[in-house]
């Protein structure tokens, strides 16, 4: 069993999903802390002006909260401001109208917790792209360990054979770690295609909500350069 592990993006790029679509399990790294740095609640989509960025405000209790725990800030009005951005910017293209009201409907509901948002959307854009795959949250599994430890102790209690890391892995993990426990462990290729946009010059590593817009059903063969 192919196992890869990540953290729950929001509107993640095409790789994300790419890695997702190579592997059997894919673990939601959900207990580990957040970071306003990283992707975990913000993304980007491209606009006739360049790309921008759609951030979701959270509450972040001195940069130790984990990202299971991350809340939403209410008190702005981020749901209008990210429809109104992909509205403006997405409503000529091709397949607008085959999705719209399914992002209306994800960003219309109530969020408390930045988690559940996030793991909406990618188990919608699974739906769309036809991706089989099982989705597991790490913080069910209960498993202790930092760094390589913890990801190599996440690969037991699934039963993986085969881990499947980013390629930025080679400069972090403990390959030996892996060895030692019988698993293999390979780094995940991905070619990033070009695909047709609004607005100019092709901008790669936009949302994955690009491609869907733009390309919608055909978006999956574009995925895997088929």
């Amino acid at each position: 069993m192919i196992t890869a592990i990540h953290q729950p993006n929001f509107l993640p790029w095409l790789g994300y999903f790419h890695k997702i679509n190579n592997c059997d399990t894919f673990i939601i790294l959900d207990n580990v802390q957040f970071s306003r740095r990283m992707f975990y609640h913000r993304n980007k989509i491209k606009s006739s002006k360049g790309t921008i960025w759609l951030t979701v405000p959270v509450h972040d209790v001195y940069g130790k909260t984990l990202i299971k725990d991350i809340k939403i800030d209410k008190t702005q009005k981020w749901k209008i401001k990210h429809l109104n951005s992909i509205v403006h910017n997405y409503s000529k293209a091709s397949y607008f109208n085959l999705y719209i009201d399914d992002i209306k409907n994800i960003f219309n509901q109530e969020w408390r917790y930045l988690i559940d948002l996030n793991m909406k959307i990618i188990n919608w854009i699974i739906e769309k792209l036809e991706i089989k795959v099982n989705l597991v949250l790490a913080s069910d599994l209960n498993c202790s360990g930092r760094s390589t430890e913890l990801l190599v102790n996440l690969c037991l209690k699934t039963g993986t054979d085969i881990y499947l890391s980013g390629p930025s892995g080679k400069n972090y993990l403990t390959e030996s770690l892996f060895e030692e426990n019988g698993i293999e462990l390979i780094f995940h290729n991905f070619i990033h295609p070009v695909y047709p946009q609004l607005y100019g010059d092709f901008q790669p590593k936009l949302s994955v909500i690009d491609m869907l817009l733009n390309c919608g059903p055909d978006s999956k063969k574009i995925l895997l350069n088929e």
